[in-house]
């Protein structure tokens, strides 16, 4: 919720500098892993939600406030359903995503609202520092993709006890990108 704070404000500052904030706040989809704690890994088990990052609000604490709520409600929707149910409803939420996505690869006016606007993942990493051949591996940054219709991705990964953020966009959506990763910083 902390990291999503971060990125919505940095999102605020950006889309206000080009004078482009909306005045409805954008939407994450989010990746959720589904794979049980006793799991060895191997594969993917992810789903996905949808949180408001109340890019809305100008307050830093009850936008914060405010996007607590929106993950803790998407939490509680899945709470309680198996790995095959959650990415089963994951579906089923995204499903009008595939509309955006049609609209953005022909061109053509699709009638629907825009369900959601960038993705926002964490992904957890080593917790010790690593080495190669005695170098020593100073960060991660995560490089990830972008979807049709969806102009941004960030992706946090932890290592080491610092937290590294990869920002990828759309150029032409979204100009001098390099100021999103400056205000996020701030």
């Amino acid at each position: 919720d902390v990291l999503m704070a971060i990125c919505a404000g940095g999102l605020r500052r950006f889309l206000a500098d080009m004078q482009k904030l909306p005045e409805r706040p954008l939407i994450a989809f989010v990746p959720v892993n589904v794979r049980p704690k006793e799991s060895e890994g191997g594969g993917n088990a992810v789903g996905a939600t949808l949180v408001s990052l109340a890019t809305d609000i100008e307050d830093p604490l009850v936008r914060l406030a405010t996007i607590t709520a929106s993950s803790r409600a998407a939490k509680a929707r899945m709470r309680g359903m198996s790995a095959d149910a959650v990415m089963a409803y994951s579906a089923l939420l995204l499903a009008p995503a595939a509309l955006q996505v049609g609209r953005a690869m022909s061109g053509l006016p699709v009638p629907v609202p825009t369900t959601l606007n960038v993705c926002i993942s964490n992904v957890p990493g080593p917790k010790e520092t690593l080495y190669w051949r005695g170098a020593r591996l100073e960060a991660t940054y995560p490089v990830s993709i972008p979807g049709h219709s969806m102009a941004l991705n960030i992706t946090a990964h932890s290592y080491a006890g610092a937290l590294d953020i990869g920002f990828v966009g759309d150029r032409e959506a979204l100009p001098h990108l390099q100021r999103l990763a400056v205000h996020t910083g701030e």
